[in-house]
């Protein structure tokens, strides 16, 4: 059977030769000359964009339908935000003292319970003290103050109104007068003011805002009056933040007596500035105006510039503050008896009889100078404030004692530069 299978292979086997193939030539009928392709350079600088960034933005779309079921809720209530709580507010508070060298003190105050748009109450103050020195003479002093207010809060404006009342009445018993000089024991100062207060409730920058403040005051009924006019105005001009202050003041003394010369005193104030900063530094550049009118002395004009520059070296640790500032005040019988109500004052029902007696001197005090000021907190619970300013003062008030007069005091003016920390 294998010899069978051998033949059977054998007659189908065929031979294969491999072909001989000659070598050839190829030849180019047209000419090639090879190149690299321009170039363009495309960037600078390579980016790289992150492709697998999921992008966030959400589209939201409102279906306006309403849903009609069954189910009915109650309507919710608005939320309430509660603060620190308020501190409690006596309607009615009474302090009555004592204290050595026959010393009285008392203390009444009432106000109205809290409303929405108004408010109203009364205040009144009392001190008085005896007390004799080593050679026995009496002196006297006591002091009493009435304070009513009421205040009524509009869409627009709140209104406050003020009515004051003041009177001091002192003593000194001097026994080595002449006995050709009497009654001179006691001095009385009486003074009542009335007024008013106008600030708006205008909360935007851009609008014009003010303060405006009016009185008129008394004196020993008609001793001395004065009628106040002051407004005070805000508002923001191209981005800056710009103040004006008109202050009118006018200054008569009537007196009771036909010993003195009347005056008439009026002055006109101007203080303005604008806010801005500059360097990371808080400036306000300004200037103050001061015009007097006087009926005796003439006419007096101070023109001074106001400039004052401030900056947290550390937020709400470091403060500091510079500047040049003027200041100006006119000296009454009202101001000078409440430093010293020794005074001696005609037209003032004062019980003093004396010939030939001048009464006070009364000047405008105006003070130029320029201050440095810091505030330092340097630890828990723990805060440092110091202020050093150096100035002139041009009629400085002084008194001096009056021979005879029972130790009472007349007024008197010095230039000097004041030193102050």
């Amino acid at each position: 059977m294998k010899t069978i299978k051998t033949l059977i292979f054998m007659c189908f086997v065929s031979s294969v030769f491999a072909q001989d193939i000659n070598p050839s030539e190829v030849t180019v009928i047209e000419g090639f000359n090879p190149q690299i392709p321009e170039f363009e350079k495309v960037k600078e600088v390579t980016k790289f964009l992150d492709t697998t960034k999921i992008n966030k933005t959400q589209e939201y779309t409102f279906l306006d339908k309403t849903l009609n079921i069954n189910y009915e809720t109650r309507p919710l209530n608005s939320a309430k935000v509660s603060g620190e709580k308020v501190d409690d507010l006596y309607r009615s508070t009474i302090l009555v003292g004592g204290g050595t060298h026959f010393t009285s003190v008392s203390n009444i105050t009432f106000n109205s319970i809290r409303e929405n748009d108004y408010s109203y109450g009364l205040t009144f103050n009392h001190f008085a003290n005896t007390y004799s020195d080593e050679n026995s003479e009496k002196l006297k002093n006591s002091l009493n103050q009435i304070h009513l207010f009421g205040k009524k809060i509009f869409d627009r404006n709140i209104f406050v109104v003020n009515l004051d009342y003041d009177r001091r009445l002192v003593k000194h018993k001097y026994r080595l007068l002449p006995e050709s000089i009497t009654n001179t024991e006691k001095n009385r100062f009486s003074y009542s003011k009335i007024g008013g207060i106008v600030f708006s409730r205008q909360l935007s920058k851009d609008q014009l805002k003010h303060r405006t403040h009016f009185f008129v005051s008394d004196l020993n009924e008609l001793s001395e009056n004065q009628i106040h006019f002051n407004t005070d105005l805000t508002k923001h001009i191209n981005g800056y933040p710009v103040q004006l202050e008109v202050v009118l003041d006018n200054y008569i003394n009537y007196s009771n007596t036909d010993d003195i010369v009347q005056t008439d005193v009026k002055i006109l104030g101007l203080n303005s500035f604008v806010s801005f900063k500059k360097y990371d530094i808080d400036i306000n550049l300004g200037f103050s105006f001061d015009g007097i009118l006087d009926s005796i002395e003439g006419n007096i004009a101070y023109l001074f510039p106001y400039v004052a520059l401030s900056k947290h070296l550390v937020r709400d640790i470091l403060y500091v503050e510079g500047g040049i500032e003027a200041n100006g005040y006119r000296n009454t019988i009202k101001s000078l008896s409440d430093d010293n109500p020794y005074i001696y004052a005609l037209g003032t029902k004062q019980d003093v009889v004396l010939n030939n007696f001048n009464t006070l001197d009364l000047r405008t005090t105006e003070e130029k100078g320029g201050y440095l000021y810091m505030r330092n907190v340097i630890g828990d619970n723990e805060i440092f404030e110091g202020k050093l300013s150096y100035a002139y003062i041009e009629n400085k008030t002084v008194f001096y004692k009056v021979l005879y007069s029972n130790e009472k005091y007349l007024s008197s003016y010095l230039d000097v530069w004041r030193l102050h920390a």
